[in-house]
């Protein structure tokens, strides 16, 4: 779930304008939908053995170009948050404070 959050969520970051980024949020819907596909196409029984293989094959493709965009929007995402950790967060007299804390990377 989280590679596809981050391939949709990358989309916005991958374009300066729009309409440039409805084009690529789309072509990355395609590639999703596709692997989609391709995963439902190498488990069918029905298709011959060789299909299936091209199928598996196909869809290993598909989710390592995947991965490579939903890890390109998690760097671009980490310019943003400059690898800050908000998880200090209290209540003082009604009010929320939040302290921020330099991200270790664990969680």
């Amino acid at each position: 779930m989280r590679v596809i959050a981050d391939v949709c969520v990358g989309a916005f970051f991958a374009q300066n304008k729009d309409a440039a980024r409805e084009k690529e949020r789309d072509r990355r819907l395609d590639l999703l939908r596709n692997l989609f596909l391709l995963e439902r196409q190498s488990e069918d029984e029905v298709r011959r053995e060789q299909d299936r293989e091209q199928a598996r094959v196909a869809a290993r493709e598909a989710r390592v170009a995947l991965e490579t965009l939903a890890s390109e929007a998690r760097h671009q995402l980490s310019r943003f948050t400059g690898g800050w950790s908000f998880r200090k967060c209290f209540s003082r007299s009604g009010q929320t404070h939040c302290k921020a804390a330099p991200s270790t990377g664990l969680r």
